[in-house]
């Protein structure tokens, strides 16, 4: 898992520093993403068809590539170099998950790690929602109330309305472990690198 999360984490630099923060902001939302998919699993002694690390990891992959295309496009064209933040917000959340699926897709991931990307959130579109999807919805949900969010919005989303919260049964003590868990494990990783 180090070593994965290691090798991950250089897809998160920007070749423009338009983008750093948010860059930063995401690649710290992954990480806990994947520590809480991967906690989760083993809290519940769920045992999934995919690694949990892996699709926490990737879930909002698609983040990662509209920065960077804006982040090039800003390089030739002062609009996207003065980009507002809650436009790029509202970019993201509009546009992430249909870019995450088509670029898992084409490297060449299981259509389990496609459907997340396309569907976490939003898990009630999903053709399917296996446990995979529902961990991965929780996990980003979880990521961003312990303080791993990427904007205000995302942020201000609640536990306690979380659908998927009831689906896996999680009560107040559970998430209360799991989040203590992924807090140090986010701690350790960064003081490894």
């Amino acid at each position: 898992q180090y070593v994965y999360a290691i090798s991950n984490r250089n897809l998160y630099t920007a070749s423009s520093k338009t983008n750093q923060a948010y860059l930063k902001k995401l690649w710290l939302h992954s990480l806990a993403s994947a520590y809480t998919a991967q906690t989760t699993t083993a809290h519940l002694k769920i045992n999934p068809k995919i690694d949990p690390f892996t699709f926490g990891l990737l879930h909002d992959i698609g983040k990662l590539i509209l920065l960077e295309i804006i982040g090039e496009l800003a390089a030739g064209n002062e609009a996207f170099k003065n980009i507002q933040p809650h436009a790029l917000d509202a970019l993201l959340l509009q546009l992430h998950c249909k870019f995450g699926a088509i670029l898992l897709k084409r490297w060449k991931f299981p259509q389990r790690i496609v459907d997340i990307a396309l569907y976490h959130e939003n898990i009630s579109k999903a053709p399917a929602i296996t446990k995979e999807l529902t961990i991965a919805n929780f996990s980003s949900t979880l990521a961003n109330s312990i303080g791993y969010a990427m904007s205000k919005r995302d942020q201000e989303a609640s536990m306690e309305t979380s659908e998927t919260v009831a689906m896996l049964k999680l009560s107040p003590d559970d998430i209360e472990q799991i989040s203590t868990s992924v807090k140090e494990q986010v701690n350790t990783f960064n003081t490894m690198i």
